[in-house]
């Protein structure tokens, strides 16, 4: 057993000492030779290999030579083109703190790693004299179109409200002995709405005969409402009523007499430039025959019912568009 534990310990430091002989021949031949077996193996090549590190960063030549002796260890920096002076510093003992103490050394000995400068400044472009002015043709002038003429939105005649004014014929069938009566009519109509108005006429009245030389007379007053409908509103029923102040005269005697009743219209009309032309039938209705009487003589009766026909013409002076 005693013979085993010798043999292990011959081993063990026959390879020490070739683990230091092999790191301290590829130390010397390298650019850093380290001579410290104080520090130990491992702090040895730590401390070689930054040393080295440390002469890479800087870039300069040479070859640092790094030799322990006792505390103390002496630096020497060998440069191509002559030698270099030797630094010697003390120690400490604790190997870390030694290596970073020789580090320390190693700045202060080597030579600073040039310093990086800016490039120079390329030299500024010549200044070039400036140019004439060159004439430059006038601008084509733009020609704007002229400004849309608003045109007014104009009611046609047919669709339009307001006030219109007429004049016009009237017949009326009366009896066989008196035929009928004729005379002009004027109207007045208001339309609040394009479909419908408001409407007064009146005007006298002639009879077309005279039996037994009397005469006779008509004076008709009408208020009322009327309806416009159709294509263009072409077609116009009215309703109004009526109050007839009728009258008989022979050469030496007259009468009259006071009669109410209504007229039912229809009539067609169309535009021409402003001015409406209309025609049609028309109904008169009275609450009972009317008898034409000169003294105790009974001249003509007119019925309870009559027909007749009118004609007129009308325009809108005022008319709202």
């Amino acid at each position: 057993m005693p013979r085993v534990w010798i043999c292990a310990l011959v081993v063990s430091v026959a390879l020490l000492l070739g683990l230091t002989s092999g790191t301290s021949a590829s130390a010397e031949q390298g650019a850093v030779a380290v001579a410290c077996p104080s520090l130990g193996v491992e702090p040895q090549s730590a401390l070689a290999a930054r040393a080295e590190a440390d002469l890479l960063v800087r870039g300069t030549g040479g070859k640092l030579s790094i030799v322990c002796t006792g505390s103390s260890a002496t630096l020497t920096f060998l440069v191509a083109d002559g030698p270099g002076q030797p630094a010697t510093l003390p120690l400490p003992p604790e190997p870390r703190a030694a290596i970073e103490r020789i580090l320390e050394a190693l700045d202060e000995l080597l030579p600073r790693a040039p310093s990086w400068s800016a490039p120079a400044a390329a030299p500024p472009p010549p200044v070039l004299a400036p140019l004439p002015p060159v004439a430059l043709p006038p601008a084509p002038q733009r020609l704007m179109p002229p400004p849309p003429v608003q045109q007014e939105e104009r009611t046609e005649d047919w669709d339009r409200a307001g006030v219109e004014l007429g004049a016009g014929v009237e017949t009326e069938l009366w009896s066989s002995a008196a035929a009928g009566a004729l005379g002009p009519r004027l109207g007045l109509s208001w339309a609040p709405e394009p479909v419908w108005a408001l409407r007064l006429s009146g005007g006298p009245s002639w009879g077309l005969r005279a039996p037994e030389g009397v005469s006779g007379f008509l004076l008709r007053l009408e208020v009322g409402a009327e309806v416009r409908f159709g294509p263009e509103r072409s077609f116009r029923l009215a309703a109004t009523v009526l109050g007839d102040r009728l009258a008989a005269a022979s050469d030496d005697q007259s009468t009259s007499d006071f009669s109410p009743g209504g007229v039912l219209r229809a009539s067609y009309g169309a535009w021409l430039g402003g001015v409406r032309l209309s025609g049609g039938p028309l109904l008169v209705l009275h609450p009972g025959a009317v008898r034409v009487e000169l003294g105790a003589r009974e001249l003509y009766r007119i019925p309870a019912v009559t027909g007749g026909l009118a004609v007129e013409v009308s325009f809108a002076p005022w008319e709202e568009r």
